[in-house]
């Protein structure tokens, strides 16, 4: 979408979202942006993904990493999805079905190969940008 961060914007319904007036506004400007982000990821990052990939996800406990593994459960696109996360995240990546790792770990390739039989994965995944994934 151009123009996501307009002051004004001119769009057909079928492009809109529907929200309760009890709704946070400031929230709900907020889902857009990660489950589009999300889905470009996934979807127009250039790597065709096929049934029984496997991605890591970075900050998998994340708003962006959340949307990666609920579009890839609500799609049923069948990835094996690795995370990085904080221990303290590892109970909440767990409920998304994603395999948490330490988001910190020095030997993170060490700890992702055992998880995925040996095969490392197809694609990493990181919306934050941080120096290491550079």
């Amino acid at each position: 979408m151009v123009g996501a961060h307009a002051i004004h914007i001119i769009l057909p319904v079928t492009e809109l979202i529907r929200i309760k007036n009890a709704d946070d506004p400031i929230k709900v400007c907020a889902l857009p942006l990660k489950y589009l982000t999300a889905w470009g990821m996934l979807k127009r990052s250039g790597v065709y993904l096929v049934l029984g990939s496997r991605i890591l996800i970075g900050s998998a406990s994340g708003g962006v990493g959340t949307a990666v593994a609920q579009l890839v459960h609500a799609f049923d696109l069948k990835l094996k999805m690795v995370g990085t996360c904080s221990p303290s995240k590892f109970d909440y990546t767990k409920s998304l079905r994603v395999i948490p790792v330490g988001r910190n770990a020095p030997d993170l390739v060490e700890q992702v190969r055992p998880l995925t039989n040996g095969e490392g994965v197809d694609v990493a995944n990181d919306a934050v940008g941080s120096e290491d994934s550079l």
